[in-house]
């Protein structure tokens, strides 16, 4: 089975791409995708919806390769627009009486929130040290 990625990300990174990149270049980068991802893309992307988590990786690599010297910098840029946007003030409250090490814990609900397929697990291997785990 194949996983898919919630449309919010699309729309996201449509947003982080016209701000930091100029107007066009989301559209330029989902231009140069192949047909599939296009037709995916150029179609009405719900933010409630589900698509292939493939068209995601593309689209993101794609941007970031093309428009960022150092993809993993733009990647860390695209991340803090991402939490700005999608973190709740219920979150963000629970961060601030909290500690990051309440929501490690709590990776998986955020994986989820994101994608439908795999599991994202934190796990304490000494105080205020995390391994984490993707699988999918």
């Amino acid at each position: 089975m194949r996983g898919n990625a919630k449309g919010l990300l699309f729309g996201h990174l449509e947003e982080f791409a016209k701000t930091t990149s100029g107007p066009d270049a989301y559209k330029k980068t989902v231009a140069s995708l192949e047909r599939e991802d296009r037709e995916i893309l150029e179609g009405l992307v719900l933010a409630s919806g589900w698509y292939p988590v493939g068209t995601w990786n593309r689209a993101l690599d794609t941007y970031l390769k093309t428009y960022h010297s150092n993809p993993k910098k733009g990647m860390d840029a695209f991340s803090v627009l991402l939490g700005d946007r999608e973190l709740t003030g219920l979150v963000k409250f629970v961060l601030k009486l909290g500690s990051p090490e309440f929501m490690l814990k709590r990776t998986n609900f955020l994986w989820n929130r994101y994608f439908d397929q795999g599991t994202f697990a934190a796990e304490e291997v000494a105080p205020k040290h995390f391994r984490l785990t993707l699988e999918g």
